[in-house]
């Protein structure tokens, strides 16, 4: 079983009591408890995150629901990733500590990076497949890594593959 720190979860589960959307169907329906995610230092399966971000997203009729996390989350929530890209002098020096760094976050991803002349392609592929669709973690990870990445003046315009 393959092991992430859960904070796509947790910033969820904040969202939807932000919000007033009942969390409680979908954690059960994932199979994760409130005070496993209330406990930072507790990690959870991929697949348990997983279900509960689709389930979160069911629940609150949102299908953009990854997307809305990410943009209200405070990005500190990711610690050490978050010091290491955000200390960066550079988006490419970013970019290569996002890719050597994110596995401490998410066990199920693998984050690469090719430089083709004047471009740099961030490829970031899942260890194995789950059963589980993945849609909103995808769509919240997307946008929390690049979105503040990219708010810096820069000469890069992020594509997902």
């Amino acid at each position: 079983m393959l092991w992430t720190r859960g904070v796509a979860a947790r910033e969820t589960l904040t969202y939807l009591d932000r919000t007033g959307i009942d969390a409680e169907p979908a954690l059960f329906g994932a199979g994760i408890s409130r005070r496993q995610l209330s406990q930072d230092h507790i990690g959870l399966s991929v697949a348990s995150q997983y279900r509960f971000l689709e389930l979160a997203a069911a629940e609150a009729n949102d299908q953009l629901l990854g997307l809305h996390v990410a943009a209200e989350m405070e990005l500190r929530s990711i610690g050490l990733l978050f010091y290491l890209t955000g200390s960066a002098p550079t988006v490419s020096e970013a970019l290569e500590n996002l890719a050597r760094y994110s596995r401490t976050t998410n066990e199920a991803l693998v984050v690469e990076i090719s430089r083709q002349k004047d471009h740099v392609i961030l490829t970031i592929r899942h260890v194995q497949e789950f059963d589980e669709p993945h849609r909103q973690f995808s769509n919240s990870w997307r946008s929390g890594s690049f979105g503040r990445c990219t708010r810096r003046p820069t000469a890069i315009s992020p594509r997902c593959a």
